[in-house]
């Protein structure tokens, strides 16, 4: 067995809401997952200890999309998207893609995206 694999990790799950007129906040979640586990896998586990969590996605080529965490969706039409930072740098992969090491803090943030 590689012991790399095998090993648990800790990973600290954040919420974010950062756009006018929603004020929330939702505590952070603690889960523990192999190493090599992909963030929608943390997300999902998050969702099992708090139901604001729970998340909807939609299916792509590339794989998933965030549409909705905590009931809030994004909404394209004032440019608000949900998008995932690690350790408070702009994550460069998707959910699927997202392998967080030990001790890393995920945040998804809820925000305008200029697109200028």
């Amino acid at each position: 067995m590689n012991l790399y694999h095998s090993q648990i990790i800790t990973v600290r799950v954040e919420l974010e809401f950062n756009v006018p007129n929603l004020t929330r906040t939702e505590p952070a979640v603690t889960v523990n997952v192999t190493n090599g586990t992909t963030a929608f896998t943390v997300l999902e586990l998050a969702s099992q200890q708090n139901p604001c969590y729970n998340a909807t996605y939609q299916q792509f080529s590339f794989g998933r999309s965030i549409l909705s965490i905590c009931g809030v969706a994004r909404d394209t039409s004032k440019s608000y998207f949900w998008l995932i930072y690690i350790n408070g740098v702009s994550a460069q992969v998707g959910i699927d893609g997202l392998k967080p090491n030990d001790g890393d803090i995920i945040t998804f943030v809820y925000k305008e995206l200029s697109f200028k």
